[in-house]
C-alpha cells in the first residue's frame, strides 16, 4: 500500500526472478527496469503508426493493474482450477492473464506450471536475440514480422498491412506467448501489433523486456512508443535512445528515424551532417524516405556538399521504386537539367507518375505540361482533367488554371459561374498569384465572370458595391479580405 504502481511491478519482477533463480521473468506485458522510463510525443515515421482513437488513460489503467497485481498474488502460486478461472474471469486481458491461462492449462491436466529459462541475450551491433529459432513458425510470425528484421520467420508485413489485422495480430501473438512463454521475437511482435493498435501504453510494459535485451525490432517499436504516447507522456529523448540502438544494430527503420531526428532536432540536438550520415545509411539499405530525404540534402548542401549529381541519384532511386515525392522531384530537375540532362518528355512522364497516385503538385504540373506541350502532346481535355484533380485537393494554382479553361471554355465547356467560383477558392486559398491577377489583369477575363466573382464576394460578406463587373478598390479591397 502506498507504493507507486511501477514499483509494484518490479517487486512482483524480482520475487518471481528471486524463486526461479534468475532463469524465469514475467514475460507478458514486459518487465520494468529499475531505472526510470521517459514517456514522449510525435515526429519521425515510424515501424508502426497507430492513427486511431486512443482510449486508455493513465489514471484508469493504473488502479486496474492495481486491483490485477493484488489478485495475482494471491492466486499466483496456486494451482487451483477455480482459482485460476475466478482471476481469469475478472481480468481475461490483463497484465497476468496469459501466464494465468497457461497455469489453467497445467493445472487442468493435473500437472505443474515448469519454470522456462530465458534466453540469454548477446551483445554487439548486428547481433539479435535468436529466442524463436527452435519453435515453429506461428500465426503470430505470419501476421506481424517485420520486413526489415533479421530474427523474422515468416515474410514479413508493412505497417499498413499489418494495420489492416492488427486485432488478429494481437490474438495471434498473445497466444503465441502463452504456448511459448518468455519467446522475446514473439514479445516484439506483440509489442509492435500494440504501437500499431495505438496502445501505446500497454506496448511500452510488452517492449521494454525485449529492448533491453536487445532485439531491434522491439526498440524501434519502444521509439514508436515513445515517440506517439499521448496518454502516457510523450518523451522524445527517450525515443531517440531507443531508435539509436536499434538504428546502430543496423536496423534501416531505425536509422531513418534518427535521420529526421537530427534534421529537426527532436530528441537530440539539431546536427545536419548527423542527419545525413542516417539518411545514408538507411538509403543505402534501400529505405525510399531516406533516399529522397538525403537527395534533399545534397540538392540544397545541408549537412553535405551541395552536389546536384548525387541528389539526382538518390531522387531517381526512390522515384523508380515509387515514391511519389520523389518522382515529383525527379521530373523538376529533370525539366530544369539540374543534376541530369534536360529532358521535359522524361520530366512529364515522373509528374503523370506521382499524379496517378494522388499527389495535388503533381497533378498541377501535368496539367500544366498538358496545356502547354511541355514534354508532351498539347491536351486541353487532359489538362483540365488534371487541373480539376489538383483543384479538388485545394491546390490554388491549380483552382486559378481551371477557372481560367473555363472562362475560355478550353478543354471544357465555357462557364463563368464555375470560373468565379474557383477563383473565389484560390483567393480564399491564400494565393498570392490570383489576387494579384484579380487585380491587375481582371480585364482579361468577361465582364460576366467580373460579376459573377463580385456576387460571391458579396454573398460572402466581403463585398457591398455594386455587381457590375468593374474591379475598382471596394472589390479589390474585398477580395485582399477574402484572401486573408
Amino acid at each position: 500500500p502506498g507504493l507507486e504502481i511501477n514499483f509494484l511491478f518490479r517487486r512482483v519482477r524480482d520475487d518471481v526472478m528471486a524463486e526461479t533463480g534468475n532463469r524465469q521473468q514475467p514475460f507478458t506485458y514486459g518487465s520494468l527496469p529499475g531505472e526510470e522510463i521517459y514517456l514522449s510525443a510525435p515526429t519521425a515515421k515510424s515501424v508502426a503508426t497507430g492513427n486511431g482513437a486512443r482510449s486508455q488513460t493513465s489514471a484508469g489503467l493504473q488502479s486496474v493493474e492495481t486491483l490485477e497485481l493484488a489478485l495475482w498474488n494471491e492466486v499466483r502460486d496456486s494451482h487451483s482450477v477455480e482459482l485460476l478461472q475466478q482471476f481469469l474471469t475478472r481480468f481475461p486481458n490483463g497484465i497476468f492473464s496469459a501466464v494465468a491461462r497457461a497455469r489453467l492449462a497445467e493445472a487442468e491436466k493435473g500437472q505443474t506450471i515448469a519454470r522456462l529459462e530465458q534466453p540469454a541475450s548477446r551483445d554487439g551491433a548486428g547481433q539479435q536475440l535468436q529466442s524463436s529459432a527452435s519453435r515453429e513458425i506461428t500465426q503470430c510470425d505470419i501476421l506481424a514480422s517485420h520486413p526489415a528484421d533479421p530474427n523474422r520467420l515468416a515474410e514479413g508485413q508493412s505497417s499498413a498491412d499489418l494495420a489492416r489485422n492488427v486485432d488478429e495480430a494481437i490474438a495471434a501473438c498473445e497466444a503465441a506467448l502463452v504456448k511459448h512463454p518468455g519467446d522475446m521475437i514473439l514479445s516484439a511482435l506483440l509489442g509492435r501489433s500494440l504501437v500499431i493498435a495505438d496502445k501505446y501504453v500497454l506496448a511500452k510494459k510488452v517492449l521494454m523486456a525485449p529492448a533491453q535485451a536487445g532485439n531491434a525490432l522491439a526498440q524501434a517499436s519502444l521509439g514508436n512508443a515513445y515517440e506517439y504516447d499521448e496518454v502516457g507522456g510523450v518523451d522524445l529523448k527517450e525515443a531517440s535512445t531507443w531508435y539509436r540502438r536499434s538504428a546502430e544494430q543496423g536496423f534501416v527503420t531505425s536509422q531513418y528515424n534518427m535521420g529526421v531526428a537530427y534534421e529537426y532536432g527532436t530528441g537530440v540536438e539539431k546536427d545536419m551532417r548527423e542527419a545525413a550520415r542516417w539518411y545514408r545509411l538507411a538509403a543505402d539499405q534501400g529505405d525510399n524516405d531516406a533516399r529522397f530525404n538525403l537527395a534533399i540534402l545534397f540538392y540544397n548542401g545541408d549537412g553535405v556538399e551541395k552536389d546536384l549529381a548525387q541528389a539526382a541519384r538518390y531522387y531517381r532511386l526512390a522515384a523508380e521504386a515509387g515514391h511519389p515525392d520523389a518522382q515529383i522531384n525527379m521530373g523538376y530537375i529533370t525539366e530544369r537539367g539540374e543534376g541530369v540532362g534536360k529532358d521535359p518528355a522524361e520530366a512529364a512522364q515522373w509528374y503523370l507518375k506521382a499524379a496517378e497516385q494522388g499527389k495535388a503538385i503533381a497533378q498541377y504540373n501535368i496539367a500544366r505540361a498538358y496545356y502547354y506541350g511541355t514534354g508532351i502532346t498539347k491536351d486541353a481535355k487532359q489538362a483540365a482533367f488534371w487541373y480539376r484533380k489538383a483543384a479538388d485537393q485545394g491546390d490554388t494554382d491549380a483552382q486559378y488554371g481551371l477557372a481560367y479553361l473555363y472562362s475560355e471554355g478550353d478543354g471544357v465547356a465555357r462557364d463563368d459561374l464555375a470560373a468565379a467560383k474557383l477563383i473565389a477558392q484560390s483567393l480564399k486559398g491564400g494565393s498570392a498569384y490570383t489576387l494579384k491577377e484579380m487585380s491587375t489583369n481582371s480585364a482579361a477575363w468577361s465582364r460576366k465572370f467580373r460579376v459573377e466573382l463580385q456576387r460571391i464576394l458579396r454573398e460572402e460578406g466581403v463585398y457591398s458595391g455594386k455587381l457590375d463587373g468593374a474591379f475598382g478598390a471596394s472589390t479589390i479591397s474585398a477580395m485582399q479580405k477574402y484572401a486573408g
